[in-house]
């Protein structure tokens, strides 16, 4: 039995899509620039035997935070977009989160995986550097940090228990 995959194309880090809610975050969405799948970790149980540590999986996966970059336009529509997302969540009682999907594209932009987040929610802003100093253009991006539940894998050869 041979389980090698039959493409042996080595994936792209530039082809990918971000899509939260286009009605609401249409500018996060346009202005995302890079995306990070976060980190994946289960808990180990400990267990000895005659005097020698053992270690068994645990029964918890934990997901580190979901971190985005965004392109700030001239009038802080990506920015603002988050920003009264966060603000919303200080004063109301209905909390609102969202699936968050980035959708990775083959070397031929097509999809290829698809990685969704749910219950998503941004938890931090990142700074807005700016500097009178610079000699060439630089464009200003910040990062944000997205808080979920889990996350699903779904695309051209995910198995079942990606879900």
């Amino acid at each position: 039995m041979n389980n090698l995959t039959n493409n042996v194309n080595f994936l792209s880090n530039v082809s990918f899509k971000l899509i939260l809610n286009s009605t609401e975050f249409a500018n996060t969405e346009f202005f995302a620039v890079s995306a990070s799948v976060p980190s994946v970790s289960i808990n180990e149980a400990t267990g000895g035997f005659r005097n020698q540590a053992g270690f068994l999986p645990g029964d918890k996966m934990n997901f580190d935070p979901l971190n985005v970059r965004i392109a700030v336009d001239e009038n802080f529509a990506s920015y603002l977009e988050l920003f009264k997302w966060m603000k919303s969540h200080t004063n109301q009682t209905d909390l609102k989160t969202v699936d968050i999907s980035v959708i990775v594209m083959s070397s031929h932009n097509n999809p290829v995986q698809t990685f969704t987040y749910k219950n998503a929610f941004p938890t931090n802003l990142g700074q807005l550097d700016f500097n009178s100093q610079n000699s060439d253009v630089e464009y200003v991006y910040f990062d944000a940090t997205f808080r979920y539940d889990y996350f699903t894998i779904s695309g051209l050869e995910t198995n079942s228990f990606c879900e």
